[in-house]
């Protein structure tokens, strides 16, 4: 099975951060990531035995493997539980998600991370 489009880019169009599951800092690394490129690889996060166990089970939906909802993998997979439970996704999750407003002001904003360069979040819920 060929998957395409793998790795994902980044926001800038090179290929995506790459954070060694081990590195110090890596939760840190990683978010710098997500907030910069919109993406990150984490890697030595899973064994070589588990993805090949999650591209087993994912086989007999190949066909429709690229346009897998970011759901379907766990729903098709339950090797990859652990790896959607990884400490740096769960810390990263609750960087991200877990630290969202519903609303949030353009002064807000600017306080809160005026310093980083940006004027607004991706990842902004409203």
């Amino acid at each position: 099975m060929t998957l395409s489009k793998l790795p994902p880019q980044s926001s800038a169009g090179g290929p995506p951060v790459a954070v060694n599951a081990a590195a110090p800092y890596a939760a840190r690394l990683l978010r710098a990531a997500m907030l910069w490129d919109r993406c990150a690889v984490i890697e030595n996060a899973a064994s070589a035995s588990d993805c090949n166990a999650v591209m087993e089970q994912l086989g007999p939906y190949s066909d429709d493997i690229n346009g897998l909802a970011v759901g379907g993998i766990p729903m098709r997979s339950s090797v990859s539980w652990t790896m959607a439970a990884h400490t740096l996704v769960l810390q990263l999750c609750e960087a991200i998600l877990g630290k969202q407003r519903l609303r949030m002001t353009e002064r807000q904003l600017q306080e809160r991370y005026g310093g980083v360069g940006i004027d607004r979040l991706l990842y902004q819920i409203h």
